[in-house]
């Protein structure tokens, strides 16, 4: 019987790469995770509490990571001869998802790419890629970013890149690259996800009403129309719907299609996921009618927010309210869930890594994928 893989985690976030890894290898062990924000790490703890904290990627050396990942270099003053020659493996999977704000084409007049203060941060997973020699390294980033700051990540890596979009795993369109040492695995995908209407939570008022404080903060542009975004327009269509008092401007998604990216916050850390209803249109930005009485529209729960995410409840909290962290408001816990790799896509990408059938079954084992993950995520609803 082989040994259980062991991996680092960097960028960690509340877990969505874990999450998809445990679902093909369900005895991985975390060695470590390196995550600044205090309240995505108290929830990574929870659910993983043996893991080691690192805190600040910087703090993560190939010496302090074999001190906990090899019991022979800790009981010794120098590194044991597997592990003296320093071309040796340090450890089986290294993954993360680095931060994309400068990267990101949300962020036209603030693209920084690696000059960034945030997306700089790459460079360290580049540093321990060197230093750690993982046996398997994957690195995940926003799909919009220039040409010139993704070839520059092809040629530090020494590998290809892998683009998948979410919407063939979820409800959601989320493009993002993918750099693995792996990437002759992993083949394209053609199937189709589900549509957003499979993802919306029965049990909640389908025309539940946004606050008018919030919707009065809602503005996007023309160009970002597959974010919802609540900034400032600077010209551009602004779409609107009138109240008898407010004014307010927001993008329109059909429940038959794909919702729009889900974002964290926008500038001025405002909830931005809203969900509409099949009277309006995915395709095109365009004036909604005036309305009259309550609002065709509402914001999408916590539980709706995981399923676009491919968490189910149960992955992370035994309820609703619990969610994530009992102790965390909801802009909080969809902000997080923003920020999570879509666990679908990363349990996909493992799958193709490590499960030799699913490379030889190619699209088959996707079927297989899709129908566990339409079961689990029945039975979690099921016991909510």
């Amino acid at each position: 019987m082989s040994s259980p893989i062991k991996y680092i985690s960097l960028f960690s976030g509340i877990g969505g790469f874990e999450h998809g890894l445990l679902r093909v290898k369900p005895d991985a062990v975390c060695v470590g995770f390196s995550e600044i924000a205090s309240r995505a790490s108290s929830v990574y703890k929870r659910q993983w509490p043996n893991a080691h904290a690192y805190g600040d990627v910087r703090n993560v050396t190939r010496s302090n990571v074999l001190r906990r990942y090899c019991e022979r270099c800790a009981q010794s003053d120098t590194f044991c001869e597997t592990h003296t020659d320093p071309s040796t493996a340090a450890i089986d999977l290294l993954f993360g998802g680095s931060p994309c704000q400068d990267f990101s084409l949300a962020r036209t007049d603030e693209r920084k790419g690696f000059d960034g203060k945030k997306s700089c941060l790459m460079l360290e997973f580049f540093r321990l890629v060197r230093e750690l020699k993982p046996k398997v390294f994957v690195l995940e980033n926003i799909g919009t970013m220039l040409a010139k700051d993704a070839l520059r990540i092809d040629r530090q890596l020494k590998c290809g890149r892998v683009t998948v979009d979410a919407s063939h795993f979820t409800s959601q369109s989320r493009i993002r690259h993918f750099w693995t040492n792996a990437s002759d695995r992993i083949p394209p995908v053609t199937r189709k996800g589900p549509a957003f209407r499979e993802l919306l939570d029965a049990k909640v008022d389908p025309r539940e009403i946004l606050s008018t404080p919030e919707l009065s903060k809602l503005y996007t542009r023309l160009h970002t129309k597959k974010y919802l975004r609540t900034r400032n327009c600077k010209g551009g269509i602004r779409p609107h719907v009138r109240t008898a008092t407010n004014l307010f401007t927001g993008l329109s998604y059909s429940f038959k299609k794909k919702s729009a990216t889900l974002m964290r916050s926008s500038s001025n850390r405002t909830t931005n996921m809203l969900v509409y209803d099949d009277r309006l249109s995915y395709d095109e930005i365009q004036f909604c009618p005036e309305t009259k009485g309550r609002l065709p529209w509402r914001r999408m729960t916590v539980a709706e927010c995981h399923r676009l995410q491919g968490f189910t409840i149960c992955e992370t909290a035994r309820s609703d309210e619990e969610a994530l962290d009992e102790n965390l408001n909801r802009r909080e816990r969809v902000a997080m869930l923003g920020d999570a790799v879509c666990v679908n896509v990363a349990e996909y990408l493992f799958r193709f890594i490590y499960d030799c059938a699913a490379r030889d079954s190619g699209q088959l084992s996707v079927s297989r994928m899709f129908l566990r993950n339409r079961q689990r995520l029945k039975a979690c609803d099921a016991r909510r």
